[in-house]
């Protein structure tokens, strides 16, 4: 009896050693092993994070840190590098502030969501940002309000990401930039107030920029050296130097954008621009309604637009292969101009002209460039020859050219 006694005590001693253990190793966990989880930061909850930070560091990919407003402006310069979403109780109300140093949040991993927050005050000087995105890509950032930084938000070699729904507002350099990266979507933001640009994109490939409201900025869109842009069905209107730049690249759209009252350039392309379509789009109240300075830029193809009430409705500078066709130029001081070196040649074609009488072709007058002597820095000697092109087959009728938006 004794023995068996022994026996059963050993044998609940060797099970006890091994159920404590994993007793033990269970309970010390903060979290579940399953993910999904919100975490809450701020409100009255008894586990509520008081720092969103602190909530971000105890997070796993796929958590969702919900930040409540009624204990904003949070003071903090967040870096979230897990892929989470962080959502805000609204928009307006729940407010975090970077306290003019670094950046207000940097995100450093994929599949990031950003809803529901307004995003102020980044450090002091340029390139510090709202929201900085830099090697990460699936990052979505909605229904935001990016206010008051050097820069708005930034992606760098960040792909296949969504920017949507924001309010940029007063960010003193460019409200929203974009290098080395590409398939990304820029939709239905409002941008105003931009001390330099509101959108700059420089050597990035197969974005999509539509539906924004573009206003009262220095600069609109400016495009650098990218290819394959589509810029559609955006308002662009009251910036003070050019609606749309671009400044080299291939194979970029720029479709059915209403293009207001910017007081240089409505569009611009300068340097060697490829393969552009520039097609529906209505341009209206600059000095030049689109501007072409494109050294040796060839197939441009520029059809079905409105040019109306610009000093120059279009003006062409040493490009070739450039075919205008199909537009109606009205109530410009000046529907069309052209300056062209010998060897360049561009196509014009059934457009409409306000002011060309009868059934003849249309004359249009420009100057044939014979030669350049540079004379030094910024100073040089051109020959120029009054010269004319012609539009030989003129519309009889402006084009029903069908809403923009």
């Amino acid at each position: 009896m004794r023995k068996k006694c022994l026996a059963v005590g050993i044998i609940l001693l060797f099970i006890g050693t091994v159920i404590i253990p994993i007793t033990a190793q269970v309970t010390e966990r903060t979290f579940p092993i399953s993910r999904e989880n919100t975490l809450y930061v701020g409100g009255n909850g008894p586990e509520n994070y008081t720092r969103i930070q602190d909530a971000i560091n105890d997070s796993q990919d796929g958590d969702t840190v919900f930040v409540y407003d009624d204990s904003s402006p949070y003071y903090e310069n967040l870096v979230v590098n897990q892929s989470i979403a962080m959502i805000g109780e609204g928009r307006n109300s729940t407010v975090v502030d970077g306290g003019r140093e670094g950046n207000v949040a940097l995100i450093s991993a994929d599949n990031v969501h950003i809803n529901g927050f307004t995003m102020q005050h980044g450090g002091n000087w340029s390139g510090r940002c709202g929201v900085e995105v830099v090697a990460s890509n699936g990052v979505t950032i909605t229904n935001n309000n990016i206010v008051d930084n050097p820069d708005g938000i930034s992606l760098t070699n960040s792909n296949n990401s969504t920017i949507a729904g924001n309010t940029f507002y007063q960010n003193q350099a460019v409200a929203f930039k974009m290098y080395f990266s590409n398939n990304n979507i820029f939709s239905n933001n409002w941008i105003t107030q931009s001390g330099e640009a509101s959108i700059l994109i420089v050597q990035s490939t197969d974005n999509n920029i539509s539906q924004n409201v573009i206003e009262y900025n220095e600069n609109g869109i400016l495009i650098w050296f990218s290819n394959n842009t589509v810029i559609h069905n955006n308002t662009i209107r009251y910036n003070n130097v050019t609606g749309i730049e671009l400044y080299g690249g291939e194979n970029n759209s720029i479709l059915r954008n209403t293009i207001h009252s910017n007081d240089y350039f409505g569009m611009e392309i300068t340097e060697v621009a490829r393969n552009t379509i520039i097609l529906h789009n209505l341009i209206d109240g600059s000095d030049s309604g689109l501007a072409l300075g494109a050294v040796h830029s060839n197939s441009i193809s520029i059809s079905l637009n409105t040019f109306t009430r610009n000093w120059h409705g279009i003006d062409v500078g040493d490009s070739s292969l450039v075919n205008i066709s199909r537009n109606n130029f009205v109530q410009n001081e000046h529907n069309a101009y052209f300056r062209i070196k010998p060897s360049e040649k561009n196509f014009w074609s059934k457009n409409f002209w306000d002011d060309h009488l009868g059934r003849g072709p249309k004359v249009i007058r420009g100057k044939l460039l014979l030669f350049t002597i540079e004379l030094g820095y910024y100073w040089y000697f051109e020959l120029c020859i009054p010269w004319i092109n012609f539009d030989w087959h003129p519309a009889q009728e402006p084009y029903d050219i069908e809403d923009n938006q």
